[in-house]
C-alpha cells in the first residue's frame, strides 16, 4: 500500500493514511487500507480507511474511585467508526453504546486473568493469518449476541480485547424486510487481527 501521509489522530496514535474508500452501509467498508499505532497499547493494525479513529468519551468517576487508582475501563481504548454514523457525536467523544464502533483494547493483570480463564477455550480458538485468537459467539454479558467478540494472546499473559456492534442502530439503515442491517464488522475485525503487530514480538 502507498503512505499518502501521517498525522497525529485525536487519541495519541499515529495514523498513516491511503486514500478514502466509499462505505457501503450494511457491509463491511473494503478498498484502501491505513494503519493505527497505539504508543499506549503497545500495538498497531490496519483497518479500512472507510473508517475513523476516535475515542469512547471519558467516564466521569467519584474521586474514591480515582482515589483508588481506578481507571476508566475504556481510557485507552482505541475506537473505530463510520462517520456516517455519528450523527451528532465527536470522534474524539463518542458515548458507550451510542453508536455502532469497533474497539480495540489491552487487557493486562487480574482482568486478563479472568478473560483468559473464562474465554480462552480450545472451541473459541482460530487462526487468522498467522495469528491465534479466540472468536467468541458473542460478548461476555445479557446482550452478547448483538456484539462480535475476539480476544488475542499478547505478551506476558494479556490480551487484545475487541468488540464490535453486529447491527446497525440507525433507522436509515434497514434490510429490505425493514430490520436492522448487519454490520459484518467481524471481516473488519480479522482484518485487524491478521494484521496485528505487537510490542515486543
Amino acid at each position: 500500500m502507498k503512505i499518502q501521509g501521517r498525522r497525529k489522530s485525536p487519541v495519541g496514535v499515529v495514523i498513516l493514511a491511503g486514500s478514502m474508500a466509499l462505505v457501503t452501509l450494511g457491509a463491511a467498508p473494503s478498498g484502501p487500507l491505513r494503519t493505527v499505532d497505539s504508543a499506549a497499547l503497545g500495538l498497531s493494525f490496519s483497518y479500512p480507511a472507510g473508517f475513523q479513529v476516535g475515542r469512547y468519551k471519558e467516564e466521569v468517576l467519584p474521586q474514591k474511585v480515582k482515589d483508588a487508582g481506578i481507571e476508566s475501563p475504556f481510557k485507552n481504548a482505541i475506537v473505530l467508526v463510520e462517520p456516517g454514523q455519528l450523527g451528532k457525536y465527536v470522534a474524539e467523544a463518542i458515548p458507550l453504546g451510542a453508536v455502532p464502533t469497533i474497539s480495540v483494547d489491552l487487557r493486562t493483570g487480574f482482568k486478563a486473568k479472568i478473560l483468559r480463564d473464562d474465554f480462552c477455550k480450545d472451541e473459541y480458538k482460530v487462526t487468522l493469518g498467522k495469528r491465534l485468537a479466540y472468536r467468541l459467539p458473542g460478548a461476555p454479558g445479557p446482550y452478547g449476541d448483538q456484539a462480535f467478540y475476539y480476544l488475542v494472546p499478547a505478551a506476558a499473559g494479556s490480551l487484545v480485547e475487541i468488540e464490535a456492534h453486529r447491527l446497525y442502530f440507525s433507522d436509515q439503515v434497514k434490510t429490505a424486510s425493514g430490520g436492522h442491517a448487519e454490520t459484518h464488522y467481524d471481516r473488519v475485525i480479522e482484518t485487524i487481527i491478521k494484521s496485528l503487530k505487537l510490542r515486543g514480538e
